[in-house]
């Protein structure tokens, strides 16, 4: 399991950097493979679907019900990670910004850095 999530990982990394030469298609196919892999990384461990499963195991319920609480575990749980994201990216944002004119004044000054 670990070396096939090393693989997908490594074809994202190649898919992100394929997205700077034609944003259209590769970008296309990444945000396909980047759903494809969501789904996929939801059905491994965690995602409170032991918590659920205990609850459903435990409780009498219909199938709707049971179905209903499934949803709305996973929709809770996708909101959750976008606003957590656009949190942060917008935490981030001015960081990023400061650094990029950081480097850019860098290189205008002919500075090469340590690396």
């Amino acid at each position: 399991m670990v070396q096939w999530q090393k693989q997908l990982h490594q074809h994202m990394v190649v898919l992100l950097q394929e997205v700077q030469g034609d944003p259209h298609h590769y970008g296309a196919t990444l945000l396909l493979f980047s759903f494809v892999y969501g789904i996929l990384h939801a059905l491994g461990p965690g995602h409170g679907k032991v918590v659920i499963t205990t609850y459903l195991a435990t409780h009498r319920s219909r199938l709707r019900q049971s179905l209903l609480m499934t949803l709305a575990a996973a929709l809770l749980q996708g909101l959750m990670a976008i606003l957590l994201v656009t949190l942060t990216l917008k935490r981030l944002h001015p960081l990023l910004r400061a650094a990029a004119a950081q480097d850019k004044a860098a290189v205008g000054r002919g500075d090469r850095g340590a690396g």
